[in-house]
């Protein structure tokens, strides 16, 4: 991704919070991201990393059904796709203006 998108992109993303119906926007794409993302795809590539560090998988699955791993895990992803939902949207806007 070349700096000349990405400062294009954060320029966009300035708008969000200037304007309402932009933050809802952000915010339905935040959700829609959000609720798609499931923790087990993240866990898989957590696990792996985990084993191949030499973690034994009992003590990986108690710490995975311990309440705080599951608070952490599901604020990390709600953090992440809130990241992605704005580079997303300004991403979309972007590529309407290049469009039209």
């Amino acid at each position: 991704m070349s700096f000349t998108l990405i400062g294009r992109l954060k320029k966009i993303m300035v708008q969000f919070d200037r304007s309402y119906e932009m933050s809802k926007l952000v915010d339905e794409r935040h959700d829609e991201l959000d609720d798609a993302v499931k923790a087990s795809d993240i866990e898989a590539g957590l696990r792996s990393r985990m084993e191949q560090l030499g973690v034994r998988r009992e003590v990986i699955s108690l710490a995975m059904e311990s309440a705080e791993y599951e608070e952490i895990l599901a604020s990390m992803t709600r953090q992440i796709t809130g990241v992605i939902a704005r580079y997303d949207l300004a991403d979309q806007i972007d590529s309407a203006r290049d469009a039209a």
